[in-house]
């Protein structure tokens, strides 16, 4: 008695295909809550592969820092240890710690500005403005973010605030770490 091979059958391989291509067209199918949306094609930055341990990131706020800190408002310093909390055991991918200084510096400026603007001292809340249109420019910045996402701070934020609507520069000034100046 011989045995024929196995050998898959046209209708074997199609009942197994089906599944995945449904799988795979629910997965790049619209859904109803996007119906009605313009496509776009944002860029988005490249993520990394790389990473490294909560030595690695403080080190590379600290270099930032010190980078920035001749930029920073006058009288004002970083704080020596990247502001917030965070999972000393924990892994940052690389880049992390460049981020953290770069808003740190957003936020110095953007309290600068508050504090002038509150005291109504316009030249100081636009010198401040100035810098906090800077912002984008930071290395720390371009590295990190598209130039969309920097093209929108600059006119959502600080060419807002110029037309003198700064609740949006508050309201990102209210999310920044109390602390000394």
């Amino acid at each position: 008695m011989t045995r024929e091979r196995w050998r898959p059958r046209r209708g074997w391989v199609a009942w197994l295909l089906i599944p995945a291509a449904i799988s795979i067209s629910a997965c790049t199918g619209e859904d109803a809550q996007h119906e009605g949306r313009p496509v776009t094609a944002l860029p988005t930055p490249t993520p990394t592969t790389a990473f490294t341990d909560f030595d690695g990131f403080a080190g590379e706020y600290a270099s930032a820092a010190e980078r920035l800190a001749a930029s920073l408002p006058a009288g004002v310093e970083f704080p020596a240890a990247p502001p917030g909390e965070w999972d000393t055991d924990g892994t940052f991918e690389d880049g992390t710690g460049e981020v953290a200084a770069a808003l740190q510096w957003r936020c110095k400026w953007s309290s600068a500005y508050v504090a002038a603007a509150d005291s109504g001292l316009n030249e100081d809340a636009a010198a401040a403005l100035d810098q906090l249109a800077e912002w984008g420019t930071l290395s720390e910045v371009r590295k990190h973010s598209d130039s969309e996402t920097r093209t929108m701070w600059l006119e959502r934020v600080v060419e807002t605030a110029r037309s003198g609507d700064d609740r949006t520069l508050r309201a990102i000034h209210g999310e920044c770490e109390p602390g000394p100046q």
